[in-house]
């Protein structure tokens, strides 16, 4: 084990991860494709999406990954049938959250597919309300799945609220 590294479990598969890194920064290193539509690669995890769920041996319920840190010795599963069930639903209900369900080519589509979700399983939100009156941005309800993504952009890093 490097230095500023900790041995943990992936799926059965022993790994070094960074100190003070996410299971989700773990698994994603490992090579595992694990949803995560909240985390956006310049920002830090939010934890809003639960589409990152995973099993940790000795813990309760399912933790998201992205929220919980790597420690020394860390067993993580993220292929249990308990994980990829509840992964799998939290997909379909937000993709219910869009009025148009998933749209080709956009990451949660990606996911839909590659998790074997049903992106049209449940009714579509009726929400049409579009702000285009800020000259930065436009905003579009139809398109919000409330991953709290741009709320954090505008707070955290540029600091306007």
């Amino acid at each position: 084990m490097a230095a500023g590294t900790v041995s943990i479990t992936i799926d059965g598969v022993g790994c070094d991860a960074a100190a003070g890194a996410s299971v989700l920064d773990a698994v994603l290193a490992a090579g595992i494709d694990l949803p995560h539509l909240c985390k956006d690669a310049d920002g830090p995890a939010l934890g809003a999406c639960r589409t990152c769920l995973v099993e940790v041996e000795g813990g309760r319920g399912l933790p998201a990954a992205c929220s919980t840190p790597v420690s020394d010795g860390l067993v993580v599963r993220t292929d249990t049938e308990a994980a990829v069930t509840a992964r799998r639903g939290v997909i379909e209900l937000t993709a219910a959250m869009r009025a148009n369900g998933a749209s080709a080519g956009d990451e949660l589509t990606r996911h839909a597919l590659a998790h074997g979700a049903d992106a049209g399983r449940w009714a579509k939100r009726v929400n049409e309300t579009a702000d285009a009156s800020n000259h930065f941005y436009s905003f579009d309800a139809s398109d919000c799945i409330l991953c709290g993504r741009c709320v954090s952009a505008c707070s955290d890093r540029q600091h306007i609220g």
